[in-house]
């Protein structure tokens, strides 16, 4: 592609949209919720991650509905980004836009539940772009049973690109987390 010069770009922007609500996918991102940007000035496309993610991982006897993060100092996390891809191989750099198409929470949607065993935990990742959780963030954990249990970590914390945040394992319990 060429810029309005008629010279060939170093970088192109692409509008996009990271889904407020992800579906849950057996060790992995749900289908949609982890896009890829690849720019080149070949015919050699190199695809690069935009987004990181954090992974979960739960212990207990009770069914998993859904997982709703909440970042508590207004980070946006979701819906509408702008990327940028650099044609030299450089990491894209990905922004939340600042308006009301931009939002503070994502939700992982577990279907009809995910079972959880006592002995191996059970794995919940969610994609994120990169950003720093400067207040902390909020986790809300819903059931099959129509309990939510929240959880809320006040320190900072980051998300990198092409990375996981990895928490400890949490006891999932009737009484709460």
């Amino acid at each position: 592609m060429r810029n309005d010069d008629n010279e060939t770009a170093n970088s192109y922007k692409v509008n996009l949209n990271l889904p407020e609500t992800q579906t849950y996918a057996v060790g992995s991102f749900g289908k949609g919720s982890f896009p890829m940007i690849a720019v080149s000035s070949s015919n050699e496309l190199l695809f690069k991650n935009l987004c990181g993610g954090i992974k979960l991982q739960f212990k207990g006897i009770d069914k998993i509905k859904s997982l709703k993060l909440e970042s508590i100092g207004g980070e946006k996390i979701s819906g509408k980004a702008t990327v940028i891809g650099y044609v030299d191989g450089t990491a894209p750099v990905i922004t939340m836009t600042n308006n009301d198409k931009s939002y503070t929470y994502v939700t992982l949607d577990c279907g009809e539940g995910v079972q959880l065993s006592e002995i191996t935990p059970t794995t919940f990742i969610i994609a994120l772009p990169p950003v720093e959780f400067a207040s902390g963030m909020k986790l809300t954990v819903t059931g099959t049973d129509g309990l939510s249990r929240t959880l809320t970590n006040s320190s900072s914390n980051t998300i990198k690109r092409s990375s996981l945040l990895r928490f400890p394992v949490i006891t999932y319990q009737q009484e709460g987390v």
